[in-house]
């Protein structure tokens, strides 16, 4: 972006910032466990290792506010030494080690691959492309789109992708104080002054309303555009049977706790990779 005037910078930067977020996910392989497929269907693996990729959206979000910051992205690669695959798998341990067990009654079919390899699928499309593929499958009336959203609202994508985006928003929150104290002032602080510091950006940021000046940065505008997108992959051609099963899976209690227990464990995960994170780039800013 050097050699671009201010004007052409911001405008440059607002267009970048209109790209959806969840775009930029990576497909997790299936398993044969339902353990292995719910994980799946809430695309726990690309949302977590996604997030160092919001490096570069914070990056632009700072950049469109200050236009006297760093113009190369100073968090990508500090990111992914805190948001890696080994790392969700170690904090996924104590799920894995308990099987999720539901009744004999219902099969453990191959709906939920389906589905979430659908739903990875819808991640790569625009807005509008999902907005057509559910106005086209829901147009006879015969989808019941009730139930559907009942599902949608039982699962755990919509959530982890919130969590996702309100880590790029740590990051932005991050550079932005780096850019408004300056680099001499942040060489300043000693340990507990960094550590009020990135305990103050965790708390705020889990319970700040959306940024309107942040696209893509915005957890509650993240969390609906992921249930669009989740219903999307639920109003499929698979036909009605399919939503039955998955139904069914989803209602049982076993189910519902190993959402529940998914969801908080990415959130702590999240905070804490977040916050050491926050720690490194203010003892040792990559700029």
């Amino acid at each position: 972006m050097k050699g671009l005037s201010r004007t052409s910078r911001r405008a440059f930067v607002a267009g970048v910032l209109t790209l959806p977020v969840l775009g930029g996910c990576i497909r997790q392989g299936d398993g044969d466990t339902l353990t292995d497929r719910l994980l799946a269907m809430a695309q726990t693996v690309p949302l977590f290792s996604g997030i160092p990729r919001l490096g570069l959206l914070a990056h632009l979000a700072t950049l469109w506010r200050y236009p006297e910051a760093v113009d190369s992205d100073p968090i990508g690669d500090l990111a992914a030494n805190f948001f890696g695959a080994s790392t969700l798998e170690a904090a996924l341990a104590p799920l894995r080690a308990k099987p999720v067990e539901i009744p004999p009654a219902i099969p453990l079919t191959h709906d939920l691959a389906d589905h979430a390899d659908l739903l990875h699928r819808q991640l790569h499309q625009g807005y509008g492309d999902r907005e057509a593929w559910i106005a086209e499958r829901t147009a006879d009336g015969s989808v019941p789109m009730e139930r559907v959203e009942a599902l949608a609202d039982q699962m755990a994508f919509p959530d982890l992708a919130a969590e996702q985006a309100l880590a790029g928003l740590r990051m932005a929150r991050m550079l932005t104080f780096y850019t408004e104290q300056g680099r001499d002032a942040v060489a300043a602080l000693d340990g507990a002054a960094r550590k009020a510091v990135a305990d103050r950006i965790i708390r705020e940021s889990r319970t700040a309303p959306d940024d309107p000046t942040l696209p893509g940065l915005q957890p509650g505008a993240v969390r609906r555009q992921a249930r669009r997108c989740l219903i999307g992959a639920l109003v499929t051609p698979y036909g009605p049977e399919s939503l039955q099963r998955i139904q069914a899976v989803y209602d049982t209690k076993a189910v519902t706790d190993f959402t529940r227990t998914l969801v908080a464990s990415f959130a702590r995960l999240n905070d804490s990779q977040s916050h050491a994170m926050i720690l490194k780039f203010l003892e040792q800013p990559p700029i």
